[in-house]
């Protein structure tokens, strides 16, 4: 009646992994249920959720969440901003379904290190001269329209610049490798 559970439930192919974290970043998680038969009622210890996609496509905006409930092959896309250690909480694992009958389970370890960007004597990006906040809208635009942005690296390093969830074009590059054509959501930036 139930279905095959199996005796593990693992993520990203590991047993309970400990996945690591730097304090301050936002990640984002792309999470599948590939069990066949386990339903999964996720959370994370002290921290909310910001649900931004489904198996049907992007949110038109976040919602926040404090466990999300997968039934088999459902899929989610989250952000995360860690701020401290955390493992699965009450709730994280089966449980919240009706086919279910695994109980509570840690399914991985979240390990924060660092006081996160800007802090702790670790390096400061920063877009216009202000750091990332969460809470600050630092530009509107209608729906439809078009932008041109110039990225330049001022930096040490090369850079990653990554739009969550929002897919864009490189018109032109004043130095490094040509890029792919096509929509992006990471490109490199160098110095």
């Amino acid at each position: 009646m139930r279905g095959r559970e199996g005796d593990l439930a693992l993520v990203n192919g590991l047993n309970a992994p400990a996945i690591q974290a730097s304090a301050g970043t936002l990640e984002r998680w792309r999470v599948l249920n590939a069990s066949p038969s386990r339903y999964y009622r996720l959370a994370l210890d002290g921290h909310r959720l910001q649900v931004i996609g489904t198996d049907g496509g992007r949110l038109a905006a976040p919602g926040p969440v404090d466990e999300l409930l997968l039934a088999p092959g459902e899929r989610t896309e989250v952000l995360v901003t860690p701020t401290k250690a955390a493992r699965g909480s009450p709730g994280m694992g089966g449980g919240g379904g009706s086919t279910s009958s695994t109980g509570e389970q840690v399914l991985a370890t979240m390990v924060v290190t660092g006081s996160g960007m800007g802090g702790g004597g670790m390096m400061s990006f920063t877009v216009n001269g202000e750091s990332f906040d969460p809470n600050r809208t630092n530009i509107d635009v209608r729906v439809g329209d078009t932008e041109d942005w110039v990225i330049t690296n001022t930096s040490s390093m090369d850079h990653p610049f990554h739009l969550h969830a929002w897919p864009f074009r490189v018109i032109d590059r004043t130095s490094g490798p040509p890029d792919v054509p096509g929509w992006k959501d990471t490109v490199n930036v160098p110095t």
